[in-house]
């Protein structure tokens, strides 16, 4: 298992577009920075929209986690399952009497630790820029009343970024299951890229039926995958208790269902013929 595991992670950053992806969030990190100075002019540092260097780490990835990580999950596993299987690699790697289970587990372990290298490199990143660059005022952070501390928006920063590599692990579960299901590479993204729409959408798309003070809304509003990435962290890491017991029910489910059954799918043997 450790020798596969080494072996599909030399593999995934051997190839180009993983540095370009990294390089992105570089640089997507250095235009929020500028933007973010743009954006703080006429705003008083007492209000939610204000940005310093104590919030920018989690402002900026809640920016980042639906336009470019999610992004970057779909295109590492769409390489590493359904392209590799279907340009025959992965039918190579199952000649050396290797257990379908260590496959699908080292695979997915790897696009996990890499997207935990990311988030961490973004974060070390975020924190040291965002503080030699932006102001340094204590801020409001979401569903928080108060202003918080320097030492207290570092422990609110790490908490995010913790959360947030535990919703993109959930996330990666669904994405793998959708590739090994998927019969190439263009279905493997556009049935991915339709699961995060539907995730994103289906609470206001409810609203045709129902008021968005209701039950049916704000059960679909806390379970929706991509919509916990966006919105629901927040309420997480917040005192609220309102949709927190659903958020989590829905993160395990999609971490654990979707998991097994990609792996379940990912065994059949039949379906590598």
């Amino acid at each position: 298992m450790k020798n596969l595991f080494i072996s599909e992670w030399q593999k995934l950053w051997r190839r180009k577009v993983t540095w370009i992806l990294f390089i992105t969030t570089v640089l997507n990190l250095i235009y929020f920075i500028k933007s973010s100075i743009k954006n703080n002019i006429g705003i008083k540092p007492d209000n939610i929209k204000y940005i310093s260097a104590l919030n920018f780490p989690s402002s900026l990835l809640k920016n980042q986690i639906v336009s470019i990580f999610d992004i970057m999950v779909i295109i590492f596993i769409v390489m590493a399952v359904t392209n590799e299987y279907r340009t025959g690699q992965l039918r190579m790697v199952m000649t050396r009497n290797i257990c379908f289970d260590e496959i699908f587990k080292a695979k997915y372990l790897v696009i996990v630790s890499t997207m935990f290298l990311f988030l961490t490199v973004n974060f070390l990143l975020s924190t040291f820029l965002g503080y030699l660059a932006l102001p340094h005022e204590n801020v409001k952070f979401p569903y928080c009343l108060r202003t918080f501390t320097i030492s207290e928006s570092i422990s609110y920063n790490i908490k995010y970024y913790i959360v947030t590599c535990i919703v993109l692990a959930a996330f990666i579960s669904v994405i793998m299951c959708i590739s090994v299901i998927s019969k190439t590479a263009i279905e493997a993204v556009t049935l991915s890229l339709i699961f995060m729409f539907i995730s994103v959408m289906l609470p206001e798309l409810s609203l045709i039926f129902t008021s968005k003070g209701s039950s049916i809304y704000e059960i679909l509003n806390s379970s929706c995958l991509t919509r916990i990435q966006y919105l629901g962290i927040d309420h997480l890491l917040s005192k609220s208790q309102k949709g927190i017991g659903i958020m989590i029910t829905s993160i395990a489910f999609h971490g654990i269902v979707f998991y097994l059954i990609g792996l379940s799918s990912f065994n059949d043997r039949d379906y590598y013929i």
